[in-house]
């Protein structure tokens, strides 16, 4: 009875997360962007560290700065590219070829829907000398290798091997399918979500603490995706969340802790086909709504 209550308090607050952005502070694509008249400075302090494939970039940060845009120079177009889009004031870029790469930074201000570019700082060079690709922290570290997200139902089933498959058709906008796959040497649940094109668009699997605990699933999505975008805790659990530069795909670890004992639900999600219907309108949560599902 306790291992059910556990894995039911889990599968809610993994579909709490479905479809939702995970992060109220950078909830706005940052494709949405417009020039302010009266732009803040140029971030300072502006240097990199390289260490094997990755590059760290780190910088000063800006005052009235809601986030960071990092570019990355694009010697074939001649031009300077978004990279990333984060937080705080560093990054780093992983899985770089042998080169001299340049890299410059803007900070970015939240207006309205809208953010605006502020002005670049100066460019920093950094040379990557690899000799290959940094292999040490892979997808394949993960605790299960998911269905690449957009894949069709029929491919998807096939490729991940559920046991014990159900499928529930929960409305004309998505169908769930639900089984259990092995995990170490545990049977886990995961589910799937597919859209009215039969299209997957989240999937999570929900792992018991004694088959991977917690601190050690995190240990392993950071050194595979690093930092977290964002992390939010209370006393009831933990959301670790990672978003790429469009903010379009995440992938995140929910940890509950009930009076039953401590879980985790690893996800990954693609919000262009997530079906309007499953999309709050504020395009965010707050842990604290999942706080209440993790006490029902």
């Amino acid at each position: 009875m306790k291992k059910t209550r556990l894995v039911g308090a889990l599968l809610a607050c993994t579909l709490a997360v479905t479809g939702i952005s995970a992060v109220p502070e950078l909830s706005t694509p940052f494709s949405a962007v417009s020039e302010a008249a009266s732009k803040l400075a140029a971030p300072k302090g502006l240097k990199a560290s390289v260490k094997k494939s990755s590059v760290t970039l780190t910088w000063n940060a800006v005052k009235g700065a809601d986030a960071y845009r990092v570019y990355k120079y694009n010697d074939s177009k001649g031009k300077y590219e978004t990279c990333k889009n984060v937080s705080g004031t560093s990054c780093t870029v992983k899985n770089l070829k042998d080169g001299t790469y340049k890299f410059r930074v803007a900070a970015l201000v939240k207006s309205g829907s809208k953010y605006s570019v502020q002005t670049k700082s100066s460019a920093v060079s950094a040379k990557v000398k690899a000799g290959k690709t940094d292999t040490s922290a892979s997808s394949s570290s993960l605790p299960i290798s998911f269905p690449a997200l957009g894949s069709s139902r029929a491919n998807a089933t096939k490729a991940i091997g559920l046991a014990h498959e159900t499928t529930f058709n929960v409305s004309a906008d998505y169908t769930l399918v639900m089984g259990t796959k092995t995990v170490v040497k545990d049977d886990c649940m995961v589910i799937m979500y597919f859209n009215s094109n039969d299209k997957l668009f989240f999937e999570a699997v929900i792992i018991p603490e004694k088959t991977i605990t917690s601190t050690k699933l995190l240990e392993t999505l950071r050194a595979v995706f690093g930092k977290e975008t964002v992390s939010q805790k209370d006393d009831n659990g933990t959301v670790c969340v990672w978003l790429d530069s469009a903010l379009t795909k995440e992938k995140g670890v929910i940890i509950v802790k009930t009076d039953e004992g401590e879980g985790s639900a690893y996800y990954e999600t693609d919000l262009t086909l997530t079906p309007e219907s499953m999309k709050n309108p504020a395009g965010q949560y707050n842990i604290n709504d999942i706080s209440n599902l993790f006490r029902q």
